[in-house]
């Protein structure tokens, strides 16, 4: 399907995925409010697990947890790796 946001409707879909996810990736670790971080991590879930027509759950669930992972061992500050633990247990879930 066609974006309807001119700045990605030149992009593949792997690539309107990827626009989509990291900045909310990049945001998540100064995230402290937990019904945002619960939607930013559905969303990535339901991103990440869209196979075409299709959507798989578990697929998402575990390409979401291994970027938050990814992205904790960069993180040296407490609050911000307290942040991604709390976003991993909230995939998890």
């Amino acid at each position: 399907m066609p974006s309807t946001i001119p700045v990605l409707s030149g992009l593949s879909e792997a690539d309107r995925g990827k626009a989509v996810v990291n900045p909310i990736l990049n945001h998540l670790p100064s995230e402290t409010n937990e019904l945002r971080q619960h939607l930013m991590c559905e969303a990535l879930v339901r991103i990440e697990g869209k196979k075409g027509p299709h959507f798989d759950e578990a697929e998402g669930k575990k390409i979401v947890q291994d970027q938050i992972k990814d992205k904790l061992v960069s993180k040296q500050d407490p609050a911000k790796h307290a942040n991604l633990e709390a976003a991993l247990k909230e995939v998890t879930k």
